[in-house]
């Protein structure tokens, strides 16, 4: 059965027009077309994820060199304090060494977290021998007192901090002295809330 006349030929149901029959052979090239790239898509994800995986790989030994140092340095911290306190010098030593021992421990007993242990052996530092404190002991001193939420010791160490900074002629170091000041009065508004 003829649907339609063109020209001289006639197409018959069920057979395709020349057209189609093109737009076949289109269909295929595009088909084959897109899996070419569809494989490259697939070798650019491949190479997007592996390199995703190293870098996370990477991040985590990282991460994990990291807490081995910190865990290692606190451990390191901690022998410290404890040979520290297993040596301390008789009450007949120098005044000059009780001192450096006295500063010693409570820098160590700080750096594993005793802030409590620190003031105290501060304390003691300062009744052993005043007049060599310096004024960043003062201020460590200061920020061990707010770290125990003690306001009123933390700003009376940082007064302390001021009575010991050296004062200079020089107009250069004038400006850092100036500087400490403005440090100090920030940090006793900080620490007096």
């Amino acid at each position: 059965m003829l649907i339609s006349r063109r020209g001289a030929k006639a197409q018959r149901v069920g057979e395709a027009s020349p057209v189609q029959k093109n737009s076949g052979a289109w269909r295929q090239k595009l088909l084959s077309v897109s899996k070419k790239r569809l494989a490259l898509l697939a070798v650019g994800l491949v190479i997007i994820i592996t390199a995703v995986a190293l870098v996370l790989v990477k991040a985590s030994d990282e991460s994990a060199d990291k807490a081995t140092y910190f865990m290692t340095e606190a451990q390191a911290d901690t022998k410290k304090l404890e040979q520290l306190k297993s040596a301390a010098p008789p009450a007949s030593a120098p005044v000059d060494k009780r001192a450096a021992y006295l500063s010693e421990l409570g820098h160590a007993s700080a750096a594993v977290g005793d802030y409590k242990g620190a003031v105290s052996a501060f304390d003691r530092r300062i009744s052993v021998k005043t007049n060599d404190i310096t004024y960043e002991d003062y201020l460590d001193i200061a920020g061990y007192y707010h770290k125990l939420n003690d306001p009123a010791n933390a700003v009376r160490m940082l007064d302390k901090a001021l009575e010991v900074l050296p004062r200079q002629d020089n107009p250069d170091e004038l400006y850092y002295y100036r500087g400490e000041v403005t440090r100090i009065d920030n940090l006793r508004a900080e620490f007096s809330k």
